[in-house]
């Protein structure tokens, strides 16, 4: 009764190879996931923002309320221009 020799010759290869394709398919599979969770959805709402975006409305709005120094709310210049 004689024990076998465990396999150490090329172990190290060989677990590499199999971790290597391992990691290469999680990572494939997390992109795809991310961009259809998270990429597409972002996309989309943004796109959505700035089909009903109106320029000339939030500028005026920002004047009105004053985040301008170069147009005061009343539509003239600032002071230091």
């Amino acid at each position: 009764m004689s024990l076998t020799k465990p396999k150490l010759l090329g172990l190290a290869a060989s677990s590499t190879g199999k971790h290597l394709i391992i990691a290469f398919a999680i990572a494939v599979t997390s992109t795809v996931a991310f961009k259809y969770s998270f990429v597409e959805a972002r996309k989309k709402s943004y796109a959505e923002f700035h089909k009903n975006y109106d320029v000339k409305a939030d500028f005026e709005r920002m004047k009105k309320a004053g985040m301008f120094k170069s147009v005061l709310a009343s539509g003239e210049i600032g002071s230091g221009w």
